[in-house]
């Protein structure tokens, strides 16, 4: 019997620690959901605890400020969003023709209107006025901007090393695509939106044709 008790005794840990992570997993997606259908001003922390289905006391366990469990939904927001970029520009950059179509532009057009991107453009918006938001919004789009530009080289290597080329096509990237997805609240017109993204990718094979022909001037090209 008090090997049973003795064995027993191990597991609890293991179980209290498997329902504490759920829970803290809980009121994190409930904090997204919240900002997604809710939107950041009335996402209190009792909302999100009902939105979660736990109580505010174990919420605020693991969270005892907002600020805790801001820093928490736009970590894992922001895993999210790198992940799903991650794994979408790499199924579609396998076929042969990819450079030449600029298929990435239409996977990041895809990705900014995802449920996560969409969360992230929340908060954004929240930060104008709001500096302890505007703060942790700052770094963790610091570390964002650095996971999407390895990603980028990595499944591009044509683009690697083409140093500001590749920082100013990245970055005419990322705002037109991410200032079309907030316009589109707006304006419904798809047409234009289609029409822009073409004009993106032709931009996109400029400035890569600007790169290779610097690469061919230079005395190691």
């Amino acid at each position: 019997m008090a090997k049973a008790t003795k064995k027993n005794g191990r597991r609890k840990p293991k179980r209290r620690f498997a329902k504490s992570s759920i829970t803290r997993e809980a009121a994190i997606n409930g904090a997204i959901k919240c900002f997604l259908e809710l939107g950041y001003s009335r996402s209190s922390t009792i909302e999100i605890a009902k939105m979660a289905k736990i109580s505010r006391g174990a919420m605020i366990y693991h969270f005892p400020t907002k600020k805790d469990l801001l820093s928490a939904a736009l970590a894992h927001i922001n895993t999210q969003r790198i992940q799903q970029f991650a794994d979408a520009i790499r199924t579609e950059t396998k076929r042969p023709d990819r450079e030449l179509d600029m298929t990435g532009v239409d996977v990041y057009w895809k990705y900014v209107n995802s449920p996560m991107s969409i969360a992230y453009t929340e908060l954004l918006m929240a930060s104008r006025t709001d500096k302890q938001l505007a703060r942790l919004i700052r770094s963790s789009t610091k570390k964002f901007e650095q996971s999407f530009r390895e990603i980028v080289q990595e499944v591009f290597p044509e683009w690697a090393n083409k140093g500001e080329l590749l920082d100013l096509a990245l970055a005419l990237v990322q705002f037109m695509l991410e200032g079309m997805a907030l316009n589109r609240y707006v304006h419904a017109e798809g047409s234009t939106r289609e029409k822009l993204r073409d004009y993106l990718k032709k931009s996109l094979a400029d400035i890569y044709a600007d790169a290779m022909d610097l690469k061919s001037k230079s005395p190691e090209g």
